[in-house]
């Protein structure tokens, strides 16, 4: 799995950008009817590919196609989500020293280490989720709709590029409902951004 997303980063750089047509060096369909006959195209299947797409302007751009620029963008995009951890633990805990705690408590597991250090968008997308729940946190103390739209915009950006992470989406759009039955924000100025969220 490593070795296609490194693939599609290359590939994203040597098609001329073209973000709909994600390749991998694999010349077979995944499909078991087609593999014993190899196919010209490497044409692939995958989750929206922002993740590899990034990484890959940069190889275009400066020539350098090594794999330190996908692991480089998967490093500060996992800070990024550190970061937001951190605020959310805070905004809870109110004590900066045990916000710090959960912080190295996350960024040490040996899971996070592993694919922080990957080619998989996993921790890209995770960070998006943490956003996205760091958003909505303040969402429901201020009750501010931007802030509700940005928790939807980045949990919909997570969902989109691991499939996996919807399940944070759909919490918060859970939660929400509750609060919209229970008569504690109104469902109008949500519908809209819902509506895209889920297209």
């Amino acid at each position: 799995a490593q070795s296609d997303r490194f693939a599609i980063s290359k590939n994203f750089a040597n098609n001329g950008l073209n973000l709909f047509k994600p390749e991998t060096f694999l010349m077979n369909p995944q499909f078991p009817h087609f593999w014993e006959v190899p196919n010209k195209e490497s044409i692939t299947s995958v989750d929206f590919p922002i993740h590899d797409y990034v990484p890959a302007v940069f190889m275009k751009i400066t020539g350098i196609d090594s794999p330190w620029v996908v692991r480089l963008y998967n490093l500060l995009y996992s800070f990024l989500g550190l970061f937001f951890l951190y605020k959310i633990a805070l905004f809870y805990l109110k004590n900066e020293l045990k916000a710090l705690l959960v912080l190295i408590f996350a960024a040490t597991s040996p899971v996070f280490l592993f694919y922080q250090n990957s080619f998989i968008p996993t921790i890209p997308s995770l960070s998006n989720a943490i956003i996205s729940i760091y958003f909505y946190v303040k969402y429901s103390s201020d009750n501010k709709n931007k802030n509700f739209n940005l928790a939807l915009f980045f949990g919909t950006f997570a969902g989109l590029s691991r499939t996996t992470f919807i399940i944070p989406l759909i919490a918060i759009l859970c939660v929400e409902f509750l609060r919209i039955i229970r008569n504690k924000t109104s469902i109008k100025p949500k519908i809209f951004p819902v509506l895209i969220s889920i297209y």
